[in-house]
């Protein structure tokens, strides 16, 4: 009998993390799909090397034993791919995307890492930051995968051998993409999978998703329990609340409402390493030169093209550091770490010089920042009452890190409690995960976990969104929510609205000063009271009906209060939009005439929020009196009445916003 083995593929800036789950004998098993022989490298490197000389492309381990002596053709694969994300800049979106699918570009290797050159490519190209190559980055990636399915199904024949079990021909597959990186991203990696392996992902989410999922798995939340789940990669950190409901069902956050990923991760650890190691060899003796501090001397910096090999060396430091050493190791005394000069440089990196690199030792650097980062988050309105902290992520795996995270969070919180994916195992058969791997496979394994149980998890909005009203008894502005927090989205869209009217006066131009909010507050939180000693003076009850008044202006006391106790802000018509009226296709105003309306969002499936006002047809049954707009300025004077449910209402001030921005 055939077990369906459920593989989970997870691309990182460096890496690609592969996992497999499986249920046999009522048991669920997983493990990681490693290339043999590969002893420093935690996952399969996720690079391709092109040799000019040859014309020929290498890809992951190969990488290293390619002859050449230049390593400036090293890319990264998710590099490549990262020009297809999405831009604010259309132009420059639609620059990036023509170099992946018709270029010949590729960016040269540079360490370290200049975070943002990627996001403007044809700058890259014309200030000489690229080399040409006989094939599109999109081809590229195509023979990266084509690799990686060829050695993951050589793994798999082990796997099979290995447990006795016979796996079906195809496995199920499970994609784990980056917060935010849009529908065309998520897509060409969708079609790169489905091209290599021969089999479209039967689940697609994002990574804090399937970190969620193998949290869950792994029994660390109880029903009607949140937690913070903390992914940390090798570019930055990002962060999502997952609750498992008291109906057993998991939910996570959409991103709004949270902390944005914040651009810290791994590589500035290397570059700190780097930055170190440069430091020490600094004031070395070089050929030909005076000694260091007399006129003439030069420091040497390392050669472009041995800047990869550098890297690597660091990054093997790292691991070889974090990893618990055994008596009489040959590491006790540090790591080697080489450095190309004129002469070849070994220097050893040792476990105190690697605590000052990170910022553990002077409480600053990356350490710090990643503190601060969990830090802020655990203050936001939105997570009252959470104490559970995830850590996940190579990052996390990082020597004395850890410690010093918990440390300076339970300073401010002492009630925090941290988790990881530790399972303390150190089996060495190759399919075991490895204790100073846990968090580094934590999203590769929540993928197939979820495709093993074959789960879908639910996005839920994070913050509730409102309007404003006026009530006519106190002329205030009280909050007036058209959808709470908590509620489900749709993968396909969906639209919220809350319904009222502009009351009947003489004569109605146009509603100033419209905006939308959100808040960390239900309806039901509201008509509870829930914040009562911080917002008492604030609440009006009235036809047995509470509600909430946020003052009539941006500076008033209430809305300063508001803002401070349920994290109220304004996220549309942040400069005060206008409500106008329209009738075939004119604008108008109106004479003592009651109008409805329906005012919200539409989402779509990206979680783009677009502000959405409409003529309430069902309540706008009766006549409106209209008067024309005269050209270029000024009113007709002529009256005439027309059914109320012709008149369109349009806002002008408006922008569309984020509700989620996870898948």
């Amino acid at each position: 009998m055939e077990t369906v083995l459920n593989i989970g593929l997870d691309l990182g800036s460096d890496t690609l993390k592969i996992a497999y789950a499986y249920e046999a004998e009522g048991r669920i098993s997983y493990g990681k799909l490693m290339k043999e022989g590969m002893l420093t490298e935690v996952a399969l490197p996720a690079i391709a090397y092109y040799n000019e000389a040859a014309k020929e492309w290498a890809f992951g381990d190969e990488v290293d034993r390619a002859k050449g002596d230049s390593f400036v053709n090293v890319v990264k694969i998710k590099s490549l791919l990262s020009l297809l994300l999405p831009s604010y800049d259309t132009q420059t979106r639609d620059s990036n995307r023509a170099y992946y699918y018709k270029g010949n570009n590729f960016p040269k290797f540079y360490f370290p890492v200049r975070r943002r050159m990627l996001e403007d490519f044809d700058r890259m190209v014309k200030d000489d930051m690229t080399f040409l190559a006989g094939e599109t980055p999109q081809q590229v990636c195509e023979r990266f995968f084509a690799y990686a399915a060829a050695m993951t199904y050589a793994r798999v024949a082990r796997l099979s051998a290995r447990t006795g079990l016979t796996f079906g021909k195809t496995p199920r597959l499970a994609l784990v993409h980056p917060s935010r990186s849009g529908k065309v991203y998520v897509g060409e990696l969708e079609r790169l999978v489905q091209a290599a392996f021969g089999a479209a992902p039967a689940k697609v989410l994002s990574s804090t998703k399937a970190l969620s999922m193998y949290a869950y798995r792994r029994g660390m939340l109880a029903k009607g329990e949140s937690m913070l789940v903390f992914d940390m990669g090798e570019e930055d950190i990002s962060v999502m609340k997952a609750t498992l409901l008291k109906n057993g069902r998991l939910v996570v956050d959409g991103a709004d409402g949270h902390n944005a990923p914040c651009d810290i991760g791994g590589n500035d650890i290397d570059d700190a390493v780097a930055a170190h190691i440069e430091g020490c060899i600094l004031r070395r003796e070089t050929v030909g030169t005076p000694s260091y501090g007399a006129e003439g001397h030069i420091c040497e910096r390392g050669l472009h093209s041995k800047q990869y090999l550098f890297l690597k060396d660091i990054k093997k430091a790292k691991m070889l550091l974090s990893v618990p050493l055994r008596e009489g190791s040959v590491f006790a005394g540090g790591v080697p770490v080489a450095v190309s000069r004129d002469l070849y440089i070994q220097r050893r990196l040792t476990r105190g010089e690697f605590r000052a690199c990170v910022g553990v030792a002077e409480n600053g650097g990356v350490a710090r920042r990643i503190a601060d980062y969990i830090l802020e988050e655990l203050a936001r309105p939105v997570n009252e009452g959470v104490i559970k902290v995830f850590l996940s992520g190579g990052v996390i795996e990082t020597y004395a890190l850890q410690e010093y995270i918990e440390r300076e969070v339970k300073k401010h919180f002492p009630a925090a409690a941290f988790y990881t994916f530790d399972d303390f195992r150190d089996d060495e058969d190759g399919f075991t995960i490895r204790s100073f791997e846990d968090s580094t496979y934590a999203p590769a394994v929540g993928g197939a976990i979820v495709s093993l149980m074959d789960y879908d998890l639910q996005t839920v909005i994070a913050l509730s969104y409102a309007t404003w009203f006026i009530i006519n008894a106190t002329r205030e502005k009280f909050l007036s929510i058209f959808v709470n927090r908590g509620t489900p989205l749709a993968k396909d869209g969906n639209i919220f609205v809350t319904s009222s009217n502009f009351g009947q006066v003489s004569v109605l131009e146009d509603v100033k000063n419209d905006q939308i909010y959100a808040a960390a507050v239900t309806e039901e939180d509201i008509a509870a009271r829930k914040y009562a000693p911080r917002l008492g003076r604030q609440y009006y009850t009235m036809d047995n009906k509470t509600y909430l008044l946020i003052g009539n202006t941006d500076n008033h006391p209430w809305r300063r209060n508001a803002e401070k106790v349920i994290g109220l802000k304004v996220v549309s018509g942040e400069g005060g939009a206008t409500i106008y009226f329209y009738h075939n296709g004119r604008r108008v105003r109106l004479h003592n005439t009651r109008l409805y309306f329906r005012e919200g969002v539409r989402v779509d499936g990206d979680g783009r929020a677009y502000p959405y006002i409409i003529n309430d047809l069902r309540e706008n049954r009766g006549q409106a009196v209209i008067e024309y707009a005269r050209w270029p300025s000024g009113w007709e004077g002529m009256r005439y009445v027309v059914p109320a449910s012709q008149i369109e209402i349009r806002f002008e001030g408006m922008r569309e916003f984020f509700v989620q921005a996870d898948d």
